[in-house]
């Protein structure tokens, strides 16, 4: 078992990758999770700590 909700079965591995298809779908149809902006900041921020 692999100790979560799914198990460890192939139908079970199967679905579960179907299940974040779907979400990655929905989420891609929403315009995405809203984290771009954030990410962008940080990674400025990081190169102007190394300059």
């Amino acid at each position: 078992m692999g100790g979560d909700e799914f198990g460890d079965s192939y139908a079970q591995n199967t679905y579960r990758s179907l299940l974040t298809e779907t979400y990655a779908d929905e989420i891609t149809k929403a315009g995405g999770i809203g984290i771009a902006d954030s990410v962008m900041r940080e990674l400025i921020s990081m190169q102007e700590m190394e300059q």
